[in-house]
């Protein structure tokens, strides 16, 4: 008399258990003359109302060899970054940026405190002791974005099938810009392209070393 009732509550499990459809997205990002843009970043929003975001793990920026590793961090909103210092000389980390102003004073080895970047925007590091070094982080309002690779392409994990809106930054821009949309159907991987009207920047790097300044 009961199996059925076993069997609707067998069926019911395995519906809850199954998770929601989501796709991997592809972005290949070039500027007006087909060049590729790496470390340029994608973001995609939800014009319905963002997913609430999930806690981030702390992130990391080193500083190593006289320079900040990576050159360009992304980071959803409220994520704490650590700085820590792996050379042997003293750092500096400070940004003027309204997005995020601090100032982490003269030190070596791990960061003192971690900073969280608990604003949406873009944020320009730099060290008053190494003026070549300096670094940006873009802090997204959104739990879906990713940074360009060598060949200028983004991976954005996991999104859920629907309709975004697109927006690309890349270093040297005050803020992102709206570039389009994205549309995520239900398959494995989707694709889209997008041209941003910039000059590639390579990533600083360190003058040769000077035992008698730096």
């Amino acid at each position: 008399m009961h199996r059925p009732f076993v069997r609707r509550c067998f069926a019911l499990a395995i519906l809850i258990a199954t998770p929601a459809w989501s796709a991997d997205l592809l972005v290949t990002l070039t500027n007006k003359r087909a060049a590729a843009l790496p470390d340029a970043v994608i973001v995609l929003e939800d014009p319905k109302g963002l997913t609430p975001l999930s806690p981030r793990p702390t992130a990391e920026i080193r500083q190593i060899w006289r320079q900040f590793d990576p050159f360009v961090t992304v980071v959803a909103t409220g994520t704490a970054i650590e700085f820590p210092n792996y050379d042997y000389i003293l750092h500096h980390v400070y940004s003027n940026s309204a997005t995020k102003r601090f100032e982490i004073k003269q030190f070596k080895g791990p960061s003192p405190t971690p900073i969280v970047f608990d604003k949406p925007g873009v944020v320009t590091l730099g060290c008053n002791m190494h003026e070549w070094m300096v670094a940006h982080v873009l802090v997204a309002d959104s739990p879906w974005f990713a940074k360009a690779d060598d060949d200028g392409v983004a991976h954005v994990k996991q999104v859920p099938p629907g309709t975004y809106r697109a927006q690309a930054w890349y270093p040297g821009m005050r803020a992102p810009l709206a570039v389009g949309s994205v549309v995520i159907g239900q398959v494995e991987t989707s694709q889209a392209s997008f041209t941003l009207d910039v000059s590639p920047r390579p990533r600083p790097k360190a003058p040769p070393h000077d035992p008698m300044r730096y």
